[in-house]
């Protein structure tokens, strides 16, 4: 019986970082992303997720330093998606909500108020 337990407890752990376990596809750094980041990591419920689900995300806005934010809702399974990418389009950071919606949308609201725009 616990051999059941812990296959199933194992199986569970690997969907999880499955799903949560990303690598950045760039290395691009800036105070601009450096504070998209900070208002995104306080948004309630934010996780991290991988980096193949950033093809599926569409372009919202650009920042002031060229960096991109981009949005995706999983329709499937729930799940609203932001993510940063750098100026070239590679990924910086990546990370959904499953209840916490609305304060994603506030955050994103709050990064196009104060990060959009002209150059640096």
């Amino acid at each position: 019986m616990w051999d059941l337990l812990n296959v199933a407890a194992k199986a569970a752990s690997g969907f999880v970082n499955d799903v949560t376990d990303y690598e950045t596809t760039s290395t691009y750094h800036s105070q601009v992303v450096e504070r998209a980041i900070e208002i995104l990591d306080n948004v309630p419920g934010i996780t991290p997720c991988r980096t193949s689900l950033f093809k599926h995300s569409a372009l919202k806005f650009s920042l002031r330093d060229g960096s991109q934010v981009r949005t995706w809702t999983n329709r499937a399974v729930g799940g609203d998606h932001v993510f940063l990418a750098a100026p070239d389009g590679k990924m910086l950071y990546g990370a959904f909500v499953w209840i916490h919606a609305d304060e994603l949308k506030e955050a994103i609201n709050l990064i196009r108020k104060e990060l959009k725009g002209g150059i640096i």
